[in-house]
Formats: structure tokens, sequence, C-alpha cells
């Protein structure tokens, strides 16, 4: 082989191999939102929303952290209160949110509704595991802690650059979509 070609190749090799593991090392940052469906909630009630990261370690990657945040929102669609934030949730840890009914600053009598938002933000592509969340919300007496409703799931908003999901529960004769 002439120096004239090996000359030519080496840096090719070199551009090759650096620029492909940059290739595969490309990351894309993305929100998920999972939304409920509006809810009425008593004088005597509390609102609850839980999240959990289903995803667990493979035998050669390491399961993701999930990190984002919960939000209850008005009839006006303005936040109650600030959202929760919740960082690098481990497979299985669970994070709960609560909404109180003295958060919405309204008398005893009346019966306000809202709904409950989940952002999950992470960091897809370059060999790293997505972030599996399992969402429900609940609402519960205040002082006795008895569960009155349990909504298992939430509806996924599903960013553009992720592409059509299926559903998210099954459905079916009397289930909910």
């Amino acid at each position: 082989m002439s120096s004239r070609r090996l000359g030519f190749m080496i840096p090719a090799l070199i551009a090759l191999a650096f620029g492909g593991m940059n290739a595969v090392a490309q990351t894309t940052t993305v929100t998920q939102t999972f939304t409920f469906a509006v809810i009425g909630l008593a004088s005597s009630e509390t609102a609850q929303v839980n999240v959990v990261n289903e995803n667990s370690s493979t035998s050669s990657q390491t399961a993701p952290s999930c990190s984002g945040t919960v939000a209850f929102l008005n009839s006006s669609g303005a936040n109650i209160g600030s959202a929760n934030a919740f960082n690098n949730l481990t497979s299985g840890q669970i994070f709960s949110a609560t909404l109180p009914f003295s958060a919405f600053g309204v008398s005893s009598s009346s019966r306000p509704v809202f709904r409950a938002v989940v952002s999950l933000v992470q960091t897809l592509g370059g060999g790293l595991l997505p972030c599996s969340l399992a969402v429900s919300l609940e609402t519960y007496d205040t002082l006795s802690g008895v569960t009155h409703t349990v909504l298992p799931t939430a509806q996924q908003v599903t960013p553009a650059s992720l592409g059509p999901v299926g559903p998210l529960v099954p459905t079916g004769p009397g289930l909910l979509r």
C-alpha cells in the first residue's frame, strides 16, 4: 500500500471511529405529559397522585432514574399551588403529591373541580433505557384515610418526536380508555 493512500486512510479511519462513537452517544431530551380527567373534590377529601418508576435494570444496563413534576390545575387551568417535583426516581421508587381541599380556598359547601398533570422529563438515545412511569390518582377521606376513588392511569399526551403510542390501559366493554 502506498504511503499516499495510507496517509489518507488513517485520518479517515480515525474520523470514522470517533464520528461513529459520537453518533451512538447522541441523546435528546423530551417531555412526556400524562393528564387525568377532571374530577371534583369534597371538603372532607384529599386528592393524591402517585408515580412509580417501573423500569428495572437489565444485565447490561442500569435502570433509568425518572424526573418530572406533578401539577394540579383548577377549572380555569391555573396551577393550584406550586408543581411538585420528583427527581431521580429510581427503579421501584414511589413519589406522591397531595392536594387537600383547603388548597382551593373556597367554602366547604362547594365542590371544586380540578385535573392532575404529570410531566416526565427524560433523556432518550445513546443506549439509555427510557423511564417507565405508572401513574394513578386517588381521592380519600382526609380524616380516616379511607379511599373513595382510584383512577389507575392517565391519558398520555405523546410529543410528536416519539411517534404514536397505543392505549395505556386495556380497552373493551366497561373499561375506560
